[in-house]
């Protein structure tokens, strides 16, 4: 599994830190959710580049390669700009609640629940409502995996 809690945490605090959307970020989520690539391709500052996301390797490092295609990552899944796509990092079964933009600060606030559970398993706060999805949904994807035994970093 491509997923380790000591990433998805790290990723969590830098989505909720960010201003807006970011490509970067996108890129670097999908990385960490991804099964275990040897390569990803990606849209990069106006180049292809080739990411290797081995085991402990910075997702973000190392571009191997350029060209002009636009590679799937961009194409298809931006989860810090579309709250659609931030859905679709919530562990199955899972349900979402949280208030969008109406704090003093305008921030959103964004809670992950388990089935049947009142107490969240993830939270988010951020800039914008699909910021604060992300962030509590890759928490709560990291709670996933020390309550179910998995890659605990």
């Amino acid at each position: 599994m491509a997923e380790n809690l000591a990433e998805l945490l790290a990723l969590a605090e830098r989505v909720e830190a960010a201003a807006g959307p970011d490509r970067e970020l996108d890129a670097a989520v999908a990385v960490a959710i991804s099964p275990e690539p040897t390569a990803r391709v990606i849209w990069w500052k106006g180049e292809r580049r080739f990411l290797n996301a081995g085991p402990g390797r910075n997702p973000m490092a190392g571009a191997l390669g350029k060209g002009t295609q636009l590679g799937w990552i961009f194409q298809l899944f931006r989860p810090t700009h579309s709250l659609d796509a931030a859905m679709a990092l919530v562990p199955e079964g899972n349900w979402p609640e949280g208030s969008l933009g109406t704090h003093k600060d305008q921030r959103s606030s964004i809670e992950i629940h388990a089935p049947d559970a009142f107490d969240p398993i993830g939270t988010g706060w951020a800039a914008t409502p699909a910021l604060a999805l992300t962030a509590a949904a890759l928490r709560a994807r990291a709670a996933t995996l020390t309550n179910d035994g998995g890659d605990n970093g």
